[in-house]
């Protein structure tokens, strides 16, 4: 499996071709420190001039000869040429298959930083003949089994529009990242709308959706979340919809009303997502008041939760799901809420200190439900 952030400027930034040896050893065509002192300079004609088979298998083979330069060869090569690359007359098939070349490398890094580029060119890529080639490449006898070659095919699987195949090699469902997200987009697609998976599939895509940090992934994963049919209610397409296309604070809290209609049961549910309304509450002046009261309403049906007496009479859905909280559940969000509600009453000026309201009648201080010692709210 394969985690994104994996250090790529670090891998770049020591990425030194130096050697020594004056051999006669070629690289595509060249003496290996001719290539070398080329690549390093960001010469990259004798590759992208480079008389290669017209088969992608053969070139990706051909092209391993970069890796008598250094191991990473390939991948920095082709991130070269993507920085080079105009994206408006320029096809992108040197990139698939210098990384390609990559995947083959004897260096991990490599090999995880290439796997990583892959996934998006494959999922949005233009040419689907491009998509079939590297298909063809990763279904080789020494590729078809690694495990990131195996989410690799289920990527161009998925873009050629073999959803249901795509998934079925992605069982078990992986636990992250790229696997995942084909694993529970896959099946929507297959169904197109009809019979699609149940509520149970749509509340764990929910949750793996809202849980995906800032990049290519989430990027991806949003914008095809938020054009499948019947996969997203009125509330989490609000609050996807808001991330995909971040604009005003105001705007954001537009679309995050309807997730609020209900009592804000899917904030509850997925407390994460308390940080996205907090931050909009905060930094939108006109609407720091009800940031405030509404605050300070989830702090106090948190604290009666546990009460005997707690009943929400008119929102069975909400008291039903927040019965299932235990006291480690409500104190998380508990801390969330008091966070953000003390930065939007230092916003609005009545904050006099780190603990309380000027005049107010709720405790503004964290630290208690905190997963760890605070030094205030900020």
């Amino acid at each position: 499996m394969l985690r994104s952030g994996t250090g790529t400027g670090a891998f770049i930034l020591f990425f030194v071709l130096l050697f020594s040896s004056c051999g006669t050893t070629q690289v595509l065509g060249l003496y290996r420190n001719d290539a070398a002192e080329l690549l390093r300079d960001g010469d990259l004609d004798f590759i992208t001039q480079a008389e290669l088979p017209a088969d992608f298998s053969e070139a990706v083979s051909r092209l391993g000869e970069l890796s008598r330069i250094h191991p990473a060869a390939a991948y920095y090569a082709a991130r070269l040429i993507g920085a080079q690359r105009n994206p408006l007359d320029e096809s992108r098939r040197m990139e698939f298959l210098l990384f390609s070349a990559a995947l083959e490398s004897a260096s991990i890094p490599a090999r995880q930083e290439a796997a990583l580029r892959l996934f998006p060119m494959i999922l949005e890529a233009e040419e689907t003949q491009d998509v079939k080639d590297i298909y063809g490449f990763l279904s080789t006898a020494n590729m078809r089994a690694r495990p990131d070659a195996v989410i690799l095919r289920s990527a161009s699987l998925y873009r050629l529009g073999y959803y249901s195949e795509a998934a079925s090699l992605l069982s078990p469902t992986p636990a992250y990242g790229w696997g995942k997200a084909l694993a529970l987009l896959s099946p929507w697609r297959a169904y197109a709308g009809e019979n699609s998976p149940d509520e149970t599939n749509r509340q764990e895509v929910a949750s793996f959706l809202f849980d995906i940090p800032p990049g290519e992934l989430r990027r991806w994963a949003y914008a095809e979340a938020l054009s499948i049919d019947g996969l997203l209610g009125p509330r989490e397409h609000g609050v996807i919809f808001s991330r995909r296309f971040p604009e005003s604070n105001r705007i954001t809290l537009n679309n995050l009303q309807p997730a609020l209609a209900d009592g804000g049961l899917l904030f509850f549910r997925y407390p994460g997502l308390i940080t996205d309304l907090g931050r909009a509450y905060q930094f939108t002046p006109a609407m720091r008041a009800e940031g405030a009261a509404l605050f300070a309403s989830w702090d106090s049906l948190l604290e009666s939760v546990t009460m005997p007496a707690f009943s929400l009479a008119t929102n069975d859905e909400l008291e039903s799901f927040l019965r299932t909280l235990n006291s480690e559940d409500i104190n998380a969000r508990r801390y969330l809420i008091l966070r953000y509600a003390g930065r939007i009453e230092r916003a609005r000026g009545r904050l006099r200190n780190h603990r309380k309201i000027s005049g107010g009648r709720w405790n503004l201080h964290p630290m208690p439900f905190g997963p760890m010692p605070v030094s205030g709210i900020c």
